[in-house]
């Protein structure tokens, strides 16, 4: 993409002549990049800035029967270690909250945002930042139930990272081409 700016006297002024559909399509684009890379994160276990994640403590990697990273415990199960047969899970996570991500774009406010659901807003705040969290264990032997409070490490997933702008960038260029080229 070439833009000659010279010829350009007010490119703000040329911006807000943009139809709001060009817009809408652009900001919708862009949204889809910052979901891809981020869904690919999650996978690969990566920040942003490409720094790999702490991983979680071996004993609830046990517990969780080797579950990814982000996504809490699928059953109540307990699948290894020292709980397994005496407690199990007291709240599930069936949602993985790299699909828990909603956009909503506004053309004429030339914006779009990325938030979680309602569901998984606070653990994923949680894990992004990182802090305390309390993981309650319910006996399945009529004995009491157990609180473990848990140290999360920060595994930052949110984000743009350099490929992300460039490819953002690519999106906004074309549609300046298309609409001016």
């Amino acid at each position: 993409m070439q833009i000659n700016l010279q010829k350009i006297d007010n490119i703000s002024a040329l911006l807000e002549a943009v139809p709001d559909k060009d817009y809408d399509k652009a900001l919708n684009d862009a949204v889809q990049v910052i979901l891809n890379s981020t869904k690919q994160r999650y996978m690969e276990q990566v920040s942003p800035d490409g720094k790999p994640w702490i991983p979680n403590a071996e004993f609830y990697r046990e517990m969780k029967g080797g579950a990814a990273v982000l996504t809490g415990p699928i059953s109540s199960k307990i699948k290894g270690g020292p709980y397994a047969g005496k407690y199990e899970f007291s709240e599930t996570s069936k949602k993985r909250m790299k699909n828990s991500l909603i956009h909503e774009v506004e053309s004429a406010l030339k914006r779009a945002t990325i938030f979680y659901d309602s569901e998984s807003d606070e653990r994923a705040g949680l894990h992004q930042y990182g802090g305390e969290a309390k993981l309650v264990l319910s006996s399945t032997t009529g004995g009491k139930d157990l609180t473990l409070l848990l140290d999360i490490p920060a595994r930052p997933h949110l984000g743009v990272s350099q490929d992300d702008a460039a490819r953002i960038e690519e999106v906004f260029g074309a549609m300046i081409d298309g609409k001016f080229g």
